[in-house]
């Protein structure tokens, strides 16, 4: 082959080695500028909260009644009379209740009540608490009960009976309009009577139209 072929040959092969390497030295580290992922700022969706539910109030007519006195001991206590049960069955015997009412005398809040058993009222054993109380109708019907002295305020007293027969909790300011101040004997006391949509016995009444709690 002639000398002056070889040479362009070699030449040309030296050429297209350098356009193939580019100026990056031989055996360096070849570099290149790669596109920058923009991170993503959406925020994640988030699930709507669903209030809850409205619970229905309760409705519908009278099912309890409680006919009571609360006779304050102190401060802090009273001793109770107190008829609770089936609206019609505690509003047929009421004219009983208030006779029994106006035989109890007490020398003070303290002392132990005398009294007039109606006709046809068996008294029963004491219990704790209750040391007397009376079966005023078939076996197993509500009695009508005299409590030793318990705990709690006139207030306190009245909203737990109201509550008791489905009735909203009451103020002081509105003490005055759900009790009826009497006497036994030369003792005050307050007369109740609470009507309400409970269930009797049902234990935790709901609030007349207050949400039900479960």
């Amino acid at each position: 082959m002639p000398a002056c072929f070889r040479r362009s040959a070699w030449l040309w092969l030296g050429a297209c080695f350098v356009a193939a390497t580019g100026c990056n030295p031989p055996g360096g580290v070849r570099t290149y500028a790669a596109p920058r992922e923009t991170p993503n700022t959406t925020p994640a969706p988030v699930a709507p909260v669903t209030p809850p539910a409205a619970v229905a109030a309760v409705e519908g007519p009278d099912k309890s009644r409680t006919l009571g006195v609360i006779i304050p001991v102190g401060p802090d206590g009273a001793r109770f009379i107190k008829f609770s049960g089936a609206i019609d069955f505690v509003t047929s015997l009421e004219p009983k209740f208030n006779e029994f009412v106006g035989t109890v005398r007490l020398a003070n809040a303290a002392a132990t009540p005398t009294y007039t058993v109606p006709a046809g009222w068996v008294e029963n054993p004491p219990r704790q608490f209750v040391p007397k109380s009376f079966t005023v109708g078939p076996k197993d019907t509500p009695q009508v009960t005299l409590t030793d002295s318990i705990g709690g305020t006139l207030l306190a007293n009245v909203n737990r009976w109201r509550t008791e027969v489905g009735l909203p909790e009451i103020k002081d300011a509105d003490l005055a309009n759900s009790v009826t101040e009497i006497a036994l004997g030369d003792t005050k006391a307050y007369r109740v009577d609470f009507r309400g949509p409970a269930v009797p016995g049902s234990g935790a009444p709901r609030m007349r139209g207050l949400p039900a709690t479960k």
